[in-house]
């Protein structure tokens, strides 16, 4: 039995690895395969074994030196490397070099997760050394596309890479709680949530508690001073007055009144570093001894309190930060306070709370980052009605009256009530779809009818496969899908076969499903709109056009068939905060990814340097103009620069784009301007416009995209839809 181990290398290996270097095996294999000098070597080997981001290791087996392995690029921020070995050929016999080769390997694997700790450790072979890819393919490398790191040959190579998953670097930037409180159990609680979800933005990082003002100054620290971090602040009126129970005198709350105001001030000048920032409003957490007329809300404190509110809320109405909504938090959860936790630890909050506290957190971040889900995709058997319709049939399936019919009857009045906020509904159920649909239109305690679904996938595939069709169909990422299913294993097909997806994990007892839906963090909104509202409206409306485009050939003669118009408007009071949502929800269809707060947006209302368009379109299928897109325009002198174009995605497919694009080139000629520079800054989620510019004759000139005009420059007209500036 042989014991096989590695050792790093020691300058007395250094003869003996030259002799395995320059075998003729060996370099007929090497991307380097000349013969190979003493001094060559010898200043090889010295620069390397000085290198951090290189290792030479020696493979022993039974205490005896068989092979040499090289580690090199070497990173450990991105937790990645390279390797490379080989064998004393001169010394072993042909038939145990594969089993040697294959030990090496393995420990080779081993030792980059233990002791290197890397995600990704890539190898490069050959094409005509078979034998080493395919042992590599063996042992868990799979071929990848050239990696930036590869060392740059002209032989024909193959790129494999071997995945430590668990070692994956967390490169999101970092997330801190600010308070006078201990914050150590709350960071904790909101580490565990959020790691629920991959979509959570950021890495969550502990601070000590009480010195933010002191550590927010201080440049030596520079991952929580970068500009990328993001900041929540949620002291409480306890933290600014801790007598506030026993000596609530007028002075003292005046002069608590000047810390909260301070407080306000501090934050402030931290937003004007570019950083995100959320703020937890104001409550008295714990009971006071109120009279009956104070419980009425006319205590000197509690006026205070929603004085100190508004100062907040006008701070947030300006997009100077974004509000946490703790007073809602501690009216939900009643017993928010931790008596003992309070004496022993300085932790203010029950452990309930803490749940809470966290997962409203992180719904605030999903919702203001337009993260959160726009779909949900509703299972039907034992989710929306207790039994299967199948089997049970319509008479059979328990909906509304006593229980549990009526845990489903308000589950579906739940459902009913996000759609009515703007969240769309779908189905994706394992059924046959004629008895499933009857059941919708003709079971008399349905809350939700046929007509509250956008689109369904009722039949016997994989739900992970449906899912993703209607994905496709509703021109929305899987990130933006929220999957409800009671049973577990479909809940984890889905989480393995669409990989994005929220797929919550409910509760056994669906007595308790309400309230754990109704708190998701992927369900919050950050506000509801009129279009908001009528979001599901429009989505059948697309999913409509789709199934009709399937009867034409032609596609130029559908998109005619449409009889689409287009308004282009400038910014002004009445498409404004429409024109403010499509900037800050957008994320596919986003050239930039530019947020512009509202003061930005006023500010250039009046500009004549910069033009704020607001596009409405309208076509055969629709009553009335919908703002489907907006641009911002820069104009100087001598160009027009597009800092950035977006467009809800309902829109996608159709051409507008072009049509816009071309109709702002020719009012830039007009203008007399000899060039439009575009702007695209790539991200994971805007690929729809990764060719938008060079689709409509732009020319990459460094990082923008130009257009420049000559007196040869012609820009057709549109001829699949109308369009109309208007002033």
């Amino acid at each position: 039995m042989h014991s096989y181990k590695i050792r790093l290398a020691e300058d007395k290996d250094k003869l003996m690895v030259l002799k395995w270097r320059n075998h003729p095996d060996v370099r007929a294999v090497m991307l380097t395969d000349h013969l190979i000098s003493t001094a060559e070597h010898s200043a090889w080997w010295d620069k390397t074994m000085q290198m951090e981001e290189r290792q030479l290791l020696i493979f022993e087996r039974n205490d005896t030196p068989v092979g040499i392995i090289t580690i090199y690029a070497w990173n450990q921020v991105k937790a990645s490397a390279w390797w490379g070995f080989y064998l004393d050929n001169a010394t072993l016999e042909q038939s145990e070099k594969t089993a040697i080769w294959l030990q090496l390997e393995q420990e080779v694997i081993k030792y980059s997760d233990e002791k290197l700790h890397v995600f990704e450790l890539y190898c490069e072979s050959l094409k005509s050394n078979q034998l080493a890819w395919k042992l590599h393919e063996k042992l868990g490398f799979k071929e990848c596309e050239l990696p930036n790191s590869a060392t740059q040959t002209d032989k024909n190579v193959i790129y494999m890479k071997y995945e430590h998953s668990h070692n994956k670097p967390d490169v999101r930037p970092e997330l801190y709680l600010f308070a006078s409180h201990n914050t150590d159990f709350l960071t904790d609680t909101l580490i565990k949530e959020s790691g629920k979800y991959p979509q959570f933005p950021y890495k969550v990082q502990k601070t000590e508690f009480g010195r933010y003002q002191l550590d927010l100054l201080d440049t030596d620290k520079i991952s929580l001073n970068n500009s990328s971090s993001c900041y929540v602040f949620i002291e409480r009126i306890e933290d600014f007055f801790s007598d506030i129970y026993t000596l609530p005198i007028e002075d003292a709350l005046l002069e608590t009144e000047h810390r909260v105001m301070a407080y306000l001030a501090f934050i402030e000048q931290i937003v004007k570093r570019g950083n995100k920032v959320f703020v937890a409003d104001f409550s008295i957490q714990k009971g006071f001894p109120y009279s009956l007329e104070e419980q009425q809300g006319d205590s000197r404190l509690n006026r205070l309190v929603s004085d100190w509110n508004r100062t907040l809320y006008d701070l947030k109405n300006t997009n100077t930060v974004e509000v946490l909504p703790y007073a809602q938090l501690l009216k939900n959860v009643g017993q928010s306070f931790a008596n003992k936790y309070w004496y022993m630890a300085r932790l203010p909050f029950s452990l309930t709370c803490l749940e809470r506290y966290a997962q409203m957190i992180i719904g605030s971040i999903f919702a203001n980052q337009s993260l959160s889900a726009r779909a949900l995709v509703l299972d039907l058997d034992n989710t929306l009605w207790k039994g299967v319709i199948g089997d049970d049939g319509i008479e059979g399936v328990s909906l509304g009256g006593d229980y549990p019919g009526n845990i489903y009857k308000e589950l579906q009045s739940l459902f009913l009530a996000l759609k009515q906020r703007g969240i769309l509904l779908t189905i994706c159920s394992k059924n046959t779809e004629s008895i499933a649909m009857q059941a919708i239109k003709e079971h008399p305690e349905m809350r939700l009818r046929e007509g509250d679904f956008v689109s369904w996938r009722i039949n016997w595939r994989a739900k992970s496969q449906n899912i993703h069709e209607l994905a496709e169909e509703l021109n929305l990422g899987l990130s933006s899908l929220c999957f409800i299913d009671d049973n577990p294993i479909e809940r984890e097909e889905v989480r393995r076969n669409a990989p994005g997806v929220f797929v919550p994990e409910l509760p056994e007892d669906p007595s308790e499903w309400y309230q754990f839906i109704s708190r998701l963090p992927e369900l919050t909104l950050a506000n509801i709109s009129e279009s908001d509202k009528r979001r599901a409206e429009l989505y059948k409306k697309r999913v409509g056009i789709q199934k009709a485009q399937i009867s034409f050939a032609d596609r130029i003669e559908f998109l005619k068939n449409l009889e689409m118009t287009i308004r282009i408007e400038s910014l002004d009071v009445k498409n404004f905060e429409r024109t403010f949502q499509l900037f800050n929800k957008t994320n596919q269809f986003n050239t930039t990814t530019i947020r512009y707060n509202k003061e930005q947006l006023n500010l250039w209302k009046d500009s004549p340097d910069v033009m704020v368009l607001h596009i409405k379109s309208k076509d055969k299928y629709s009553s009335e103009y919908e703002g489907v897109a907006a641009i911002v325009v820069h104009k100087e002198r001598t160009q027009w620069v597009i800092d950035n174009f977006v467009m809800s995605c309902r829109v996608m497919g159709r051409d507008i784009e072009h049509t816009l694009l071309s109709s702002l080139l020719n009012k830039a000629q007009e203008s007399g301007v000899g060039k439009v520079l575009g702007r695209y800054i790539p991200t994971p989620k805007n690929m729809p416009v990764s060719n938008l510019f060079e689709q409509n004759g732009f020319t990459k000139v460094a990082d923008d995209w130009c257009f420049e005009f000559d007196s040869q420059t012609q820009l057709p007209e549109s001829e699949i839809m109308k369009l109309k500036w208007v002033n």
